[in-house]
């Protein structure tokens, strides 16, 4: 007997005729020298104002160069070429760790984990679990640590840790431009994310499999929400990522942009603004074209998860209380450790 009822937001429909929900912002105003104030504050400005809608925008010249995106993209799908056992050398092995290799059926993405309900995600995942495998890297800051990277070749190690380091640069800019945009000035989270020890790079493949083993009960990735404060994400031309419009309650296609990386706000920076941004529900379902032979093209992409440090105590900011404080204060690095033992099995 399966659980339809808790499948409610995963079979949600897709919009025919989406709506431009999701920006096109340039970021190179706030990033190049000699740009004027004007400029510089009208795309902070943008950026704060995407935010606090759909959650979600197209960030091109962003820095980070295509050869370099293709070199990791090509360095992904050989990794997960590998045969299985190899791949389970290096395998996730808990969520204080969060590092090594994800297999099909290990975690279930759903919107059910912001209320605990670890027991019915479990259900889920026995009747229909994420048809996807991940990869995830963090960086090891602390020589005492147990917990440390594992990868199956030294130079997939550094083309991994160099993107790492890239996209957590590219986080420091991103908080700056938002923090400005939202009035806070340009410093405000620079405490909360100096060390980026708490970011996770993860490396997402979503295999090749019959269109028929995806129906209204399988996903490549249920319906969530994010964890953190932006994730960034690149993905492959294969498409599939859809989120939800609060104001037609369907999910909105949103389809890969040459040249562009998407950047989505996570549940706590809506927590840190007493829900000023918002931390959209989003899904990846099967893509909207089938091959020659009846399969599903596979499907690959990267996301890049930013955390405030560890010991950084989120509490809401007064300028955006109006009334009261929606949330209660949570500790970065407890809130993200109850989260990912809610999905992973």
């Amino acid at each position: 007997m399966t659980n339809s009822h808790l499948y409610e937001l995963d079979n949600a429909p897709t919009d025919t005729a989406p709506p431009e929900l999701v920006p096109i912002i340039d970021f190179s105003p706030f990033t190049a020298s000699g740009t004027s104030d004007h400029t510089r504050a009208a795309t902070t400005a943008a950026l704060a104002a995407a935010f606090s809608t759909s959650g979600f925008v197209y960030l091109k010249n962003h820095g980070i160069e295509q050869s370099v995106i293709d070199s990791i993209f090509s360095s992904s799908k050989n990794f997960f070429a590998l045969p299985q056992a190899e791949k389970e050398l290096v395998q996730w092995e808990c969520p204080e760790s969060n590092r090594g290799y994800v297999a099909i059926g290990k975690e279930k993405l759903s919107d059910l984990d912001k209320e605990g309900r670890a027991e019915d995600i479990k259900s889920l995942n026995q009747e229909s679990p994420d048809l996807k495998e991940a990869f995830d890297v963090r960086e090891d800051r602390d020589p005492d640590s147990p917990y440390k990277n594992r990868f199956p070749s030294p130079e997939f190690g550094t083309e991994c840790m160099h993107l790492f380091h890239l996209l957590r640069d590219l986080n420091f800019k991103v908080m700056a431009a938002l923090a400005e945009g939202l009035g806070l000035g340009p410093e405000y989270f620079d405490f909360s994310t100096r060390l980026g020890g708490n970011n996770t790079l993860r490396l997402l493949h979503y295999p090749r499999v019959q269109a028929t083993e995806i129906n209204d009960r399988s996903r490549r990735c249920g319906a969530h929400s994010d964890y953190g404060t932006v994730t960034f994400l690149l993905q492959d031309g294969v498409g599939g990522l859809e989120i939800l419009d609060p104001s037609s309650q369907q999910f909105v296609q949103v389809r890969p942009i040459p040249g562009t990386l998407i950047v989505n706000i996570g549940d706590l920076l809506q927590r840190w603004t007493n829900d000023t941004l918002v931390s959209r529900m989003h899904r990846v379902v099967k893509p909207y074209t089938v091959d020659a032979d009846g399969f599903l093209p596979a499907r690959y992409s990267i996301a890049y998860f930013c955390d405030p440090d560890e010991e950084v105590v989120v509490e809401t900011i007064d300028k955006f209380v109006v009334g009261e404080k929606k949330y209660a204060p949570v500790k970065a690095g407890e809130y993200l450790l109850a989260r990912l033992s809610n999905t992973y099995f």
